[in-house]
């Protein structure tokens, strides 16, 4: 049986440049996301969102039935001026993987990569003691189109704070069963961050 085409996430990260703000930032992408994406084929929704951790950074998490349909939009005529625009107030930088964003207004965006010699298929396996301390909160992990040896996870919460109230409520066992999978000996590098995000279309 054939393996029918997966929905992925294109996770975006525009590094603004000196002098443009957040604010400023947030209302150039809001403006172009709405003139662009209401009938571009294959477009399934996307959340627009700061880096708590860096002011400097905004995301886009645009979603896709399936990996196809965002290249095709890449070689339409529309694609080079909407390029043209984004890179007008930041420099981009994007990844695709086969996860879907919460919907919780705060996501967790944490990217693994393994070393080259590390068992994904043993590795990926820690995911289920992850979602074990996690309980009902929302996650989905997925591994990443342009570099076999990354992993994204993405957790919703309703804040930043909530995650971090969560965390010091766990007991000892329980944050070395969630952490186990990223501080495993095949990791060779782990990036985390918080994104608070609003549904745009």
């Amino acid at each position: 049986m054939a393996t029918l085409p997966q929905p992925i996430t294109e996770l975006v990260t525009l590094k603004l440049k000196k002098g443009i703000t957040g604010e400023d930032a947030k209302k150039q992408s809001q403006e172009l996301i709405q003139s662009t994406f209401q009938s571009v084929k294959g477009f399934l929704g996307i959340k627009l969102g700061g880096k708590m951790e860096d002011k400097s950074v905004l995301h886009w998490l645009i979603e896709w039935d399936t990996i196809d349909s965002h290249e095709a939009f890449m070689s339409t005529s529309t694609y080079g001026p909407f390029i043209s625009q984004i890179t007008s107030f930041s420099e981009p930088s994007l990844i695709h993987a086969s996860v879907q964003a919460p919907s919780a207004p705060c996501i967790e965006w944490v990217t693994v990569t393994l070393k080259p010699e590390t068992d994904k298929q043993e590795w990926v396996k820690g995911l289920d003691a992850l979602k074990e301390v996690l309980g009902e909160r929302q996650i989905s992990a997925g591994w990443v189109t342009e570099n076999e040896r990354a992993f994204v996870v993405l957790i919703g919460w309703e804040n930043k704070e909530e995650h971090m109230e969560w965390k010091g409520r766990l007991s000892e066992q329980e944050v070395t069963k969630a952490m186990a999978m990223f501080r495993s000996e095949g990791v060779s590098r782990v990036d985390m961050c918080h994104v608070g995000v609003e549904q745009m279309l």
